[in-house]
């Protein structure tokens, strides 16, 4: 999902870097959703947080549509996601291996 964010201009060290920073806020947002699943007074504050941080990064980054839905989706899912305290850091891993694979 992070490599419909590359923009169609730039040599090849801008868009992986590109790339890179995407993935790892993919990641972040995947956590933070977790968390907010298994705390629930946080959910619509930090949902709301990480809202407007990723219209702020789509606006800064100049990415193209969709921006940052995907990355929101992500944390959408997660905050949804029945996962324990134990099983949060596996589930974080296999975003973070999709991340680094793409």
């Amino acid at each position: 999902m992070i490599f419909l964010n590359q923009p169609k201009a730039g040599n090849v060290r801008q868009r992986q870097a590109l790339l890179f920073f995407i993935g790892i806020i993919m990641v972040g947002s995947f956590s933070l959703g977790l968390v907010a699943h298994n705390l629930p007074a946080l959910r619509v504050p930090l949902f709301i947080f990480m809202a407007f941080s990723m219209v702020l990064m789509g606006r800064y980054l100049r990415l193209p549509p969709p921006g940052g839905m995907f990355i929101m989706m992500a944390s959408v899912l997660a905050i949804f996601m029945p996962v324990e305290w134990s099983g949060i850091l596996f589930k974080i891993a296999i975003v973070a291996a999709g991340a680094i694979y793409a």
